[in-house]
């Protein structure tokens, strides 16, 4: 009896895990198909699969922006969400949604655990080719958080083409994250 009792109570912390962290109101941890549906029934359109993710465009907050809904090799599982900015060819606009979304996610997740900007040489903020710094990994921007369940939240700057840059935050929940290696573990050990 009590075994079972430990099994339920361990049942529910995974459940609470799962649906602790969410984007728009979709939470992670949950299978491919129902999240993909509830992004749907949010106003979002399909766009491609690709290697493990599926991408959507909508619009949250009045914004539109591409998500990732990156899913578990076996079991289909969502446990990452990437959300990109449409991309801009503007440095000025770039480095301000960038620091748009580090003030909400800082006010949602407290301090971030690491903040980094740092350009290499011989690229510098004011020269003028910021974004071909992003291209050429030249510059290092990301801020790491993560929430009271454990779950990991961070945002970088890419590159999308040659002049452009775009935001991209990820939320990757715990349990999920520890699911999708043991699957990609098993998976790579039946496969060698």
């Amino acid at each position: 009896m009590k075994k079972f009792l430990l099994l339920i109570l361990l049942d529910c912390l995974i459940v609470s895990s799962l649906s602790a962290q969410s984007f728009n109101g979709v939470p992670l941890g949950r299978g491919l198909s129902e999240t993909y549906q509830s992004f749907l029934d949010k106003g979002f359109k399909p766009l491609r699969s690709v290697d493990g993710i599926r991408y959507l465009i909508g619009s949250v907050a009045g914004d539109n922006y591409e998500i990732g809904l990156v899913y578990t090799p076996i079991s289909k599982n969502v446990w990452k969400i990437v959300v990109y900015t449409l991309p801009v060819s503007s440095w000025d606009r770039l480095k301000y949604q960038y620091a748009k979304f580090k003030e909400i996610l800082t006010r949602n997740y407290g301090e971030p655990s690491s903040d980094f900007w740092i350009f290499q040489k011989p690229y510098y903020e004011g020269d003028g080719f910021e974004l071909q710094a992003i291209r050429k990994k030249a510059l290092l921007s990301a801020v790491f958080y993560q929430d009271s369940h454990g779950n990991h939240i961070y945002m970088e700057l890419e590159s999308y083409l040659i002049g452009q840059g775009q935001v991209c935050v990820s939320y990757e929940n715990k349990t999920a994250q520890e699911l999708n290696k043991a699957e990609t573990r098993k998976l790579e050990s039946s496969s060698f």
